[in-house]
C-alpha cells in the first residue's frame, strides 16, 4: 500500500510540473508578441514621424522619379537619416527601385525584394499600407506610402 501510495505522490508533482511548465509556455509567449506588436510600433511612429518632419513624400511629388533617379536618390539622402534602423526605397509604377538607403537595391525590382501585393495596393488606392514578409529566413515588416504627383495619380511608393 505504501509503494501506490509513493507512485501516486510522484504522479501528481509531475503532473503539476508539467502544468507549471505549459502555463509558463503560454505566458512567454504572450509576452513575446506584446513586446514585438510594442516594438513594430514604435518603429512604425518612428518612421512616420520622419517622413513627416522631413517632407519627404511632399519633396518626392515633385519630381518625375523615372526622370530624375539622380536626384530622388539625393532628396532621399538628405531627407532620411542613416542612424534609423530601417531602409527606405523609393519604387516607380514599373516596379523598379529608383532610389534607396541600401544601395544594394537601387535599379532593382522590387518584385524581388517587397511584398509586391502591398506595392500594387498602394499604388491603386493610394493608401498606405503594411505586411509581413520574409528576406531569407529573417522576419521583416514592409511599409508602404504613396508618392503622389501634383494630378493626385501615384507615381510611386
Amino acid at each position: 500500500m505504501a509503494k501506490s501510495k509513493g507512485s501516486l505522490h510522484g504522479r501528481v508533482v509531475l503532473i503539476c510540473f508539467l502544468l507549471v511548465f505549459v502555463a509558463l509556455a503560454v505566458i512567454s509567449v504572450y509576452l513575446l508578441r506584446s513586446t514585438e506588436d510594442y516594438q513594430i510600433g514604435v518603429v512604425q511612429e518612428n518612421i512616420e514621424k520622419t517622413l513627416a518632419q522631413s517632407g519627404l513624400l511632399d519633396k518626392l511629388s515633385t519630381l518625375d522619379i523615372e526622370e530624375n533617379a539622380e536626384a530622388t536618390q539625393q532628396i532621399l539622402d538628405s531627407s532620411w537619416p542613416s542612424g534609423l534602423a530601417a531602409d527606405i526605397s523609393v519604387v516607380e509604377r514599373d516596379f523598379s527601385i529608383a532610389a534607396s538607403s541600401n544601395l544594394y537595391y537601387i535599379g532593382k525590382s522590387a518584385t524581388d525584394i517587397f511584398d509586391t501585393d502591398l506595392i500594387i495596393k498602394v499604388l491603386r488606392k493610394g493608401e498606405s499600407g503594411v505586411s509581413d514578409g520574409y528576406s531569407g529566413e529573417v522576419a521583416i515588416k514592409n511599409f508602404c506610402y504613396a508618392i503622389e504627383s501634383a494630378g493626385e495619380n501615384v507615381h510611386g511608393v
